[in-house]
């Protein structure tokens, strides 16, 4: 399962929800940050344009 941060934030709040998840045996959960979001050195919120985060996303399901 992959759950997604919303756009003014990062993955970390999502940690205790994901292990609770992944302990209960529901799935495997991945928890990515969004490009321009977490703790990368780029510049943070570093898109063009707000669809620019959904167009990326695509990169995702080789992962899972």
């Amino acid at each position: 399962m992959i759950v997604l941060h919303g756009s003014g934030a990062d993955s970390k709040y999502l940690a205790t929800f994901a292990q609770a998840l992944a302990d209960a045996g529901a799935a495997t959960v991945y928890t990515p940050d969004i490009r321009g979001h977490g703790p990368s050195l780029q510049r943070r919120g570093d898109i063009d344009y707000i669809n620019q985060l959904m167009a990326r996303r695509h990169w995702l399901i080789p992962i899972v």
